[in-house]
């Protein structure tokens, strides 16, 4: 739905789906939906699930999904992922 709505530039239609998208957001899913090859095509929907896994980062399963997430990136599965790590590096650590 967000997808249709910022196509068609419905834009209370995409803040709904947008709010929708992050309401559906869970310590299991996280990580997964960070890397998803939707998330990184919407600058706005990344913004809110990296703020989303930062209130969470420090849980065990959280971890556990980034590090599993990390070697996928590695291994070519997320080609879009470049994105997402810069989107949770910007965001974890401290600009110098």
């Amino acid at each position: 739905m967000y997808r249709l709505a910022t196509k068609l530039q419905l834009p209370h239609l995409a803040k709904l789906s947008e709010d929708a998208i992050i309401a559906d957001l869970r310590l299991a899913n996280i990580v997964r939906e960070l890397f998803s090859d939707f998330t990184w095509r919407y600058p706005e929907i990344l913004k809110r699930e990296v703020a989303f896994f930062r209130e969470h980062s420090q849980k065990r399963r959280v971890r556990k999904d980034l590090r599993e997430a990390f070697g996928d990136v590695v291994l070519g599965k997320y080609p879009h992922g470049q994105t997402v790590l810069v989107a949770l590096f910007d965001n974890l650590i401290p600009a110098l």
